[in-house]
């Protein structure tokens, strides 16, 4: 058998284990709530409200509104939006790996490329990234276009793609500094060549200025809601290191071996090391203004940690083995040992109980009451019963309803706006708040989701975040 067939057939198999996996982790696994803020919007959008959460109310509560115009061509489909979504997310996976496998494997690294096809695979966190719904798996997979453009010699569609993936996140200006700051370094010694990241930083302002020019005549300014909303909160340095670096198990243990693999890529110029810069670029950033974030703003960084650690990985087994391990078997291997890994856990798990015990019963809830539309709701997490109900949400964290920025608490809400249901994690201070004077006499409690096996629930209340709600409904006067 010839060596190309074997990578090919490595390739077929790391592929396969890729999409069995991101399916199982698409029923074990549920979408975000923040993924209901993104399908609201593309639902408004696609039936000729504009880009917008409530008709008429200019709020952009989106981070990546590309993204939600994406979205919007399955409602346009009449498409089920989670299997869309999800089977999308699969799909930019799936281009993902091809890509990276190719370009490892063509550096004679076949063994690197199945490895990273495994890592990447059988990866919980990057799993649960894309059975979250999010914007993050288009977004890895554009950065990863870009440097491979770049390296291929398309320049200009490199820089192109790098901006315009600017509205899909705004960590994607880093990429493009990245890239032009790569442009300058290579072409220190060549005076004629000098100002070619010159024209190329003009090409990614024409690309990313006019849109902005558009968001500010259609929201008033050019920043997310949902971006200006977060400014002032930030995170632990230690939650930062965690949720980019060590999300899970897989990551603490493939970490010595991406810094392993990190030595030598930066010994070596192309895509990997480009890559590298890229992802430490993003970690640093994190590190240094530490914003309240969410798991799937790591995907960038969990990629980077995969394509190194499979380097190293292969760096290592290169001084230790005596002869080629043959990629085909290696990836079948271990495609087989992954899948039955996550099947394990989903005969184990079985269903999302956030799906089954939250959103479907929710869903239930707002379509029983026909009238929802025509209320009005208070929510700190909005997605999920903004989507479901359609209703006029009061949202305090400002997301959507930049208002909340300027009012001191929920029940300052409450006793000011007197919303028809008011929709709370289910904490102890949430509780306390509704329980006391004069909420008690206004509000009463009427329904209460609650998500077995979620550890939170072995304590009555808990003081932090939970995805677990209460229901207060508005009574007579």
């Amino acid at each position: 058998m010839t060596n190309s067939k074997r990578i090919l057939l490595a390739l077929v198999a790391v592929e396969i284990t890729l999409i069995a996996i991101r399916v199982i982790g698409r029923s074990v696994l549920p979408l975000y709530d923040d993924a209901f803020i993104t399908f609201r919007y593309a639902r408004n959008f696609a039936s000729g409200a504009g880009l917008v959460y409530h008709p008429n109310e200019w709020v952009l509560g989106l981070t990546g509104p590309l993204y939600s115009l994406v979205v919007s061509v399955f409602y346009l489909l009449s498409l089920p939006i989670w299997h869309a979504v999800t089977g999308m997310n699969i799909a930019f996976d799936a281009i993902t790996l091809f890509i990276t496998f190719l370009i490892l494997a063509k550096g004679r690294e076949p063994l690197a490329a199945v490895l990273f096809g495994l890592f990447f695979a059988v990866s919980p966190i990057m799993t649960r990234i894309c059975a979250g719904g999010m914007e993050a798996n288009l977004f890895l997979l554009c950065s990863v276009v870009s440097i491979f453009l770049y390296h291929r010699g398309a320049k200009k569609a490199a820089i192109m793609l790098a901006a315009a993936s600017y509205y899909l996140r705004p960590e994607a200006a880093l990429l493009v500094a990245v890239l032009l700051a790569t442009e300058v370094i290579s072409h220190r010694k060549k005076p004629s060549e000098r100002y070619r990241a010159v024209w190329l930083t003009l090409l990614a302002l024409v690309v990313v200025v006019p849109p902005l020019f558009l968001l500010y005549r259609y929201y008033g300014h050019i920043l997310p809601q949902s971006v200006l909303a977060k400014t002032g909160r930030s995170s632990s340095l230690a939650y930062v290191i965690k949720n980019l670096l060590i999300p899970d198990p897989q990551c603490f243990v493939l970490l010595p071996l991406a810094i392993w693999g990190f030595v030598g890529v930066m010994k070596q110029e192309g895509f990997v090391r480009t890559y590298a810069i890229w992802g430490i670029a993003y970690l640093l950033a994190y590190l240094a203004g530490r914003p309240d974030m969410w798991s799937w703003y790591g995907a960038p960084v969990h990629y980077a940690l995969f394509v190194l650690a499979a380097a190293g990985c292969a760096r290592l087994l290169r001084r230790l083995l005596e002869r080629e391990l043959p990629p085909q078997w290696i990836a079948a291997a271990g495609g087989i040992c992954a899948t039955a890994t996550w099947l394990l856990v989903l005969a184990i798990a079985g269903r999302s109980a956030v799906t089954t015990y939250l959103y479907e019963p929710l869903d239930l809830w707002c379509r029983q009451d026909g009238n929802l539309e025509h209320s009005s709701i208070l929510a700190s997490d909005i997605g999920a019963v903004g989507y479901f109900s359609n209703a006029r949400i009061y949202d305090t964290a400002g997301l959507v309803w930049p208002q909340a920025l300027s009012i001191s608490s929920a029940r300052e809400i409450i006793e000011t706006r007197h919303p028809d249901y008011v929709f709370l994690n289910r904490t102890a201070s949430n509780m306390e708040m509704m329980d006391g004077e004069p909420l008690r006499k206004s509000y009463r409690l009427t329904e209460t989701f609650l998500v077995p096996n979620n550890v939170c629930t072995i304590f009555k209340f808990k003081k932090e975040w939970i995805q677990e709600y209460m229901i207060f409904e508005k009574v007579g006067e």
